[in-house]
C-alpha cells in the first residue's frame, strides 16, 4: 500500500483531545457558582453523542475522486463514506448525504451553513483550517505527478557517440597510441627483431604494441626488449589505465544524461513552463501554481489524465492513491507516476465550527482504528 494509514501517535493525540475536550466541556456545563454556592444549570449544545439536542439528521455532503468516493449505481461509496459510516453507526447519529461538486464547494458549503459535515479525501490545510474544523486524519496522503514516460529513439541511443566531446575524446586517445607507438619505435627499432626499422611498419606496430596493453589483452607478440622500451611501456601502462577509467567515465555520463535529455518529467520543478493537467478546487493548483507550471485546468481527474494523454497537457497533479487507481482503472496509457512526492498532507471530515463536533467524531474514529475497522475499511478498496 502505498499511502499510509495515519499510526497510532497521530490518533492518541486525537484521543488526547477528546479526553481534555470532555473534561472542559464538563467544566463549561457546570458555569461558575451562583451567590449562595449554588451551581447554575448546564447549558447544552448539540453533539453527536447527544443525540436528543440534534434537531434532525445531518447535512452531510460527499465530495472526491475514486477510490475514496465512488459512484454505485447512484449510492455514494468508496473509503471515505465508509468510513463515515461505520463513525456513523458508531455514534448512532442520523444523516442524509449530498453530492457536491469539488472540495473546494463542499468547505464553501460547510463554512456558510449550509452543509454540516464535508466527507471525502479533504485535505487538511492551514487555509481551511482557518474556515472550518476538521476531524483527526484518517488517511495520510501526498501529491504526486504523473507524466508520459521519456521514448528513446535510434537516433537517442546513437547520439552520444556521434557527439563532439566523444568524437573528440577519440581523436585524442589515436593521438596518444600513436605518441606511444612512435616512442616505442624510436627506442626499440635497432634492438627488437620483432620492429621493423622503416618507419610506417615500425610505428604500426609500436601503436599496436601500446594498444595491447592499454586493453590489458597482452598477446605477447611484441615486448619490448631494450630498458628505454620497458620504461616507456610501463609509464604508458600507468597512463592507460587514467585514460580507460576516462573513457568509461565519459560514456557513462554521456548516455545518462541523454535519458534525461528526451525532455520526460521527474520532478517538480521540471514542471516550471509546461502546461500541467489539475482539477479545479483542490491543491494540485496551487502546487503547479508554485512551480511556475501553466495551467490546464479540468473538472475532473480523469478529464485532466485524458488531457495528458491526448497531448493537450504534458503532466497531470494529483493526490498520489487517487492517481494511481485513475491511471490503473485506464488501462495502458503510457503514463507512470513519478516516484518523488510532495507536500504531505492528511484526509479528514471538515465540519461547520459552531457543532462542536470534532471531539465525539475523534472518538469514533479512534474506535474504528483501535478495533482494526479502520485498516480493513481501506485496503477492502486499495487491495482489491
Amino acid at each position: 500500500m502505498s499511502m499510509r494509514i495515519v499510526r497510532v501517535g497521530a490518533l492518541c493525540v486525537a484521543w488526547m483531545s477528546v479526553v481534555g475536550a470532555g473534561e472542559t466541556r464538563a467544566q463549561d456545563a457546570e458555569g461558575p457558582p451562583a451567590e449562595g454556592g449554588a451551581s447554575q444549570a448546564p447549558t447544552a449544545s448539540p453533539s453527536v453523542g447527544d443525540a436528543d439536542e440534534v434537531t434532525g439528521p445531518l447535512r452531510v455532503g460527499v465530495t472526491g475522486s475514486a477510490p475514496f468516493v465512488v459512484d454505485d449505481d447512484g449510492e455514494p461509496s468508496g473509503i471515505s463514506v465508509a468510513i463515515w459510516r461505520a463513525m456513523m453507526e458508531s455514534t448512532g447519529q442520523e444523516y442524509e448525504l449530498v453530492e457536491v461538486a469539488s472540495p473546494d464547494e463542499a468547505i464553501d458549503r460547510v463554512e456558510s451553513g449550509e452543509l454540516d459535515v464535508a466527507v471525502g479525501p479533504l485535505s487538511i490545510s492551514s487555509e481551511r483550517a482557518e474556515r472550518v474544523a476538521f476531524t483527526q486524519p484518517y488517511y495520510e496522503s501526498e501529491l504526486a505527478i504523473a507524466a508520459p514516460l521519456g521514448e528513446l529513439t535510434l537516433a537517442d541511443h546513437l547520439a552520444p557517440f556521434v557527439s563532439k566531446g566523444f568524437l573528440g575524446g577519440v581523436a585524442f586517445l589515436l593521438l596518444v597510441l600513436f605518441a606511444v607507438g612512435a616512442v616505442t619505435w624510436a627506442v626499440e627499432r635497432k634492438h627488437n627483431d620483432s620492429i621493423s626499422q622503416r618507419p610506417l611498419h615500425g610505428i604500426a606496430t609500436g601503436v599496436w604494441l601500446a594498444l595491447v596493453t592499454m586493453t590489458t589483452v597482452g598477446y605477447g607478440d611484441r615486448v619490448p626488449e631494450t630498458p628505454a622500451g620497458r620504461v616507456v611501456i610501463g609509464i604508458w601502462m600507468l597512463v592507460s589505465l587514467v585514460v580507460v577509467s576516462s573513457l568509461t567515465a565519459f560514456l557513462a555520463t554521456a548516455l545518462t544524461v541523454s535519458e534525461l535529455a528526451t525532455g520526460g518529467i521527474e520532478g517538480a520543478t521540471d514542471l516550471a513552463g509546461r502546461r500541467v493537467a489539475v482539477v479545479d478546487g483542490t491543491t494540485s493548483v496551487s502546487f503547479a501554481r508554485r512551480f511556475d507550471a501553466e495551467l490546464a485546468r479540468e473538472p475532473s481527474l480523469a478529464d485532466a489524465v485524458q488531457a495528458v494523454i491526448d497531448g493537450e497537457a504534458e503532466a497531470v497533479v494529483y493526490d498520489r492513491p487517487i492517481l494511481q487507481w485513475q491511471l490503473q482503472s485506464m488501462g495502458d496509457h503510457g503514463l507512470h507516476v513519478v516516484e518523488q512526492g510532495y507536500d504531505p498532507l492528511g484526509y479528514g471530515f471538515a465540519l461547520g465550527r459552531e457543532l462542536r463536533l470534532d471531539h465525539e467524531l475523534d472518538a469514533a474514529l479512534l474506535g474504528l482504528f483501535e478495533s482494526g475497522e479502520l485498516d480493513e475499511l481501506v485496503a477492502r478498496w486499495l487491495d482489491s
